[in-house]
């Protein structure tokens, strides 16, 4: 039986978690990525966790002035035997809930193909505000994406 998922910023101890969940991170990156999101200067992290591990993360982006009023949410990762549980949505309210207490618009980029991705943000409230070709590539690989945006 599962533990009750939690939900909160990251912490130091994630890291090991942290690594499992998006493999192309190293231990030595993913404690540098927590460091840095603890001093939540230009970033903060938000992680749902089970029993310890991590099983979903989004990143929030920031910038300075003169869009320092601005997140951008990426990086939403779900553990495969997690997914459809509603974890994502959770996970990306709590960290709309806790940026709104700082910034006053949220923004997104999703590739094209990834509709689940694609009606959270509908879900969630965003609307598309344009589209950016060839936005997305990755081991040579490029795909369109659309770029979603709500106040927060």
């Amino acid at each position: 039986m599962r533990k009750e998922i939690t939900y909160r910023e990251i912490k130091e101890k994630d890291s090991a978690s942290l690594c499992a969940l998006l493999p192309a991170v190293g231990k030595e990156t993913a404690a540098q990525i927590i460091k840095e999101s603890i001093l939540g200067r230009r970033e903060k992290r938000f992680v749902a966790v089970n029993a310890e591990r991590v099983v979903a993360h989004i990143n929030a982006e920031f910038s300075g002035e003169p869009y320092a009023h601005i997140a951008e949410l990426r990086s939403l990762v779900v553990l495969p035997e997690y997914r459809g549980q509603g974890i994502a949505h959770t996970l990306y309210s709590h960290a709309l809930a806790v940026l709104g207490k700082e910034k006053e618009i949220a923004i997104a980029r999703v590739r094209t193909t990834n509709t689940p991705s694609i009606k959270l943000h509908e879900k969630l409230g965003f609307k598309e505000i344009g589209k950016m070709e060839k936005g997305w590539k990755q081991n040579g690989k490029q795909a369109d994406i659309l770029i979603f945006s709500r106040e927060i």
